[in-house]
């Protein structure tokens, strides 16, 4: 049994390949080649992520200093018990309720001790 291609003659044969050839070109122009651009756009975002990667690497490089200016600024500062802030602020909120004139809102104090 023969196949197509073997039925034609030479110059048939070539007619054949040609035009596979085209529509293989036309295919490749409509489907393929607009594509390329996303290469380059890929590329841009690859460098985007370095260099925030750089950029968090040089954060964390330095966080030794970090800790330092921590303690440093932790030691400058008054220590205030985080309860007596919690308390103050909870006070300062039902004296402006009540020179509002509104409901002073009923808020317990904060107890930040694991002991009830």
């Amino acid at each position: 049994m023969q196949s197509f291609f073997d039925s034609l003659s030479s110059s048939e044969r070539r007619l054949v390949v040609g035009v596979g050839f085209i529509i293989f070109l036309i295919l490749n122009m409509v489907f393929v080649w607009p594509r390329f651009k996303d290469w380059g756009e890929l590329g841009n975002r690859m460098d985007q992520a370095k260099q925030k990667i750089a950029g968090y690497n040089r954060l964390i490089n330095r966080a030794t200093e970090f800790k330092g200016k921590l303690i440093e600024l932790e030691g400058i500062g008054s220590n205030v018990p985080s309860e007596s802030q919690a308390n103050e602020l909870i006070r300062m909120i039902q004296d402006q309720a009540r020179k509002s004139q509104l409901p002073t809102p009923n808020i317990s104090p904060v107890r930040l001790s694991n002991e009830r």
